[in-house]
């Protein structure tokens, strides 16, 4: 019986899902699009397992990563399941990077200024699809190394910018919450 993997960012408009055998060979990564997280989380997973003939007993592990895994506190149909956390810097931030569908948001793109205390830099939207764009250059010979393709795409996009604000009523906000937290 084959143990396989399965790594699952939950976004919260889109659900990426990926497994990895015991070989380390990738098997067939998959977009899900759904409102919801959880459905969404629930639907790829089982579309993923269905579209690959995965049985779940074959299923050795989940990995859980993206904004709708903090919906999740409990094990995937029964199984190993652990998070990953994307948001944990252990250095200080001056300016954060809003990408994807996400960066359109001005409410939760001033919430994020305004709750992390730094500068929030939104857009772009498409960024996988800039990438992809960006790479085909490099591949044809377009563009030399990633700091051209970075200097090409700085000067082709605006990004909106959010300051924070009311930094005092955020901080106290913060330690209600921790005293709360315990």
């Amino acid at each position: 019986m084959k143990k396989i993997v399965i790594g699952i960012d939950v976004g919260i408009s889109t659900t990426k899902i990926v497994g990895i055998d015991a070989s380390g060979m990738v098997i067939s990564p998959i977009r899900i699009k759904a409102t919801d997280p959880i459905t969404s989380l629930y639907g790829a997973f089982g579309k993923y397992l269905h579209d690959n003939r995965i049985a779940l007993d074959e299923v050795e592990h989940v990995m859980l990563t993206g904004v709708g895994a903090a919906y999740i506190d409990e094990r995937i149909y029964g199984l190993p399941t652990s998070k990953s956390e994307e948001f944990v810097a252990d250095f200080d931030l001056n300016v954060l990077h809003i990408i994807g569908g996400g960066s359109l948001n001005q409410y939760l793109n001033q919430f994020t200024a305004n709750s992390c205390g730094v500068t929030v830099l939104a857009g772009p939207q498409e960024g996988t699809a800039i990438g992809n764009i960006m790479l085909q250059a490099k591949a044809s010979g377009l563009v030399k190394d990633i700091w051209e393709m970075r200097q090409i795409i700085a000067n082709s996009l605006e990004l909106k910018k959010f300051e924070p604000q009311n930094k005092e009523a955020w901080n106290e906000a913060y330690e209600k919450f921790l005293k709360v937290k315990g």
